[in-house]
């Protein structure tokens, strides 16, 4: 029982921060995913150790090695829509191998600088 009111207790926390988020992108006038703020209010509070990584891990864990359940939707979505999709799928499909390209560049560029940024830190110490 204590673990399950560990995962509760986790998932509180997550949902509260998101929830929290959306909550005031809907009151303020700007138009940016409430979402997207979670994250970033997320990665602030683990930064500062304000929320600690021990207090989400579990849940976070799980949400990360099932992140493809929440493809599923999307992908029904899509079939849905085929038929409109069927006179533009190759623009879609080149659009979406440009993004990734550029997701992948942007993720490897960030890690290289990660890496040297961490050697520079190790020889200063």
């Amino acid at each position: 029982m204590g673990a399950v009111v560990k995962l509760l207790k986790q998932l509180g926390i997550i949902l509260t921060i998101y929830v929290g988020c959306e909550a005031v992108m809907a009151l303020v006038p700007v138009n940016f995913p409430g979402s997207v703020l979670g994250m970033l209010v997320l990665f602030v509070l683990l930064s500062t150790g304000v929320l600690r990584l021990e207090q989400i891990q579990d849940v976070a864990n799980f949400l990360l090695s099932n992140m493809t359940l929440f493809f599923i939707p999307a992908a029904v979505g899509l079939g849905a829509y085929w038929t409109q999709l069927a006179d533009t799928w190759m623009s879609v499909a080149v659009i979406c191998l440009v993004g990734i390209c550029c997701v992948y560049l942007t993720t490897y560029g960030t890690a290289r600088l990660v890496q040297r940024l961490q050697r520079r830190h190790q020889v200063r110490v």
